[in-house]
């Protein structure tokens, strides 16, 4: 309640307030995009008797789709708020 007060009654704190919430919703977009991006740990060697083999590991894949996922719905969640206190 607070906030919502200080967002109505001083235009600077709500200028810097909504300025905040961009750079936090933007900073979720970049985490999102390394996490998208890294593909270290998608393939893992499994050694047999005589052979090397690669395997897909999409116990890592899935572990990187829940951090996006979970990313995106703080990112919008943010940016929801941000425009509904406009």
């Amino acid at each position: 309640m607070r906030r919502y007060i200080c967002l109505k009654s001083y235009p600077e704190f709500r200028q810097a307030y909504e300025a905040a919430r961009r750079f936090a919703a933007n900073s979720l977009v970049d985490e999102m995009l390394e996490i998208a991006d890294d593909a270290r740990n998608d393939w893992m060697e499994r050694i047999n008797r005589s052979e090397t083999t690669a395997v897909f590991n999409a116990e890592n894949v899935q572990r990187s789709r829940l951090r996006i996922q979970t990313r995106s719905g703080l990112q919008r969640s943010i940016s929801l708020l941000a425009m509904v206190k406009r």
